[in-house]
């Protein structure tokens, strides 16, 4: 009888231990349940903005490009855009009532606005 009960502890371990993998698995591929953080474009005279200067070496100039960084969900994201979010202008706000949409500007007063200079080769 306790060799038994020890084969059915040992079972339901590994079940337990099957469907949370599953569920994990649908949650973040199936559902895009996770969060995504990128780069949009922002207006230094309006916004407090972080900044990024490139320099491209071969011709010796240097831009400086304005952004903010928004986090949201893959699944909110694909519900505004579709699959094709690079080209999608609404990816750049939050919408009206959005959920798990967040918009970061720089704070200079806890955090430094630029970031180091890049170099485009």
């Amino acid at each position: 009888m306790e060799e038994i009960l020890k084969k059915m502890v040992w079972i339901l371990f590994i079940i337990g231990i099957l469907y949370s993998i599953i569920a994990t698995y649908m949650r973040v591929f199936e559902n895009g349940d996770y969060v995504i953080m990128y780069r949009v474009p922002c207006n230094p005279a309006t916004e407090i903005c972080f900044s990024e200067e490139t320099c491209d070496e071969s011709s010796n100039q240097c831009e400086t490009n304005y952004y903010s960084s928004i986090q949201r969900t893959k699944s909110n994201l694909e519900s505004i855009c579709g699959t094709d979010i690079s080209t999608c202008a609404l990816a750049e706000k939050c919408m009206d009532g959005e959920v798990n949409c967040l918009i970061t500007f720089c704070n200079p007063k806890e955090e430094t606005c630029s970031d180091n200079t890049t170099s485009n080769e």
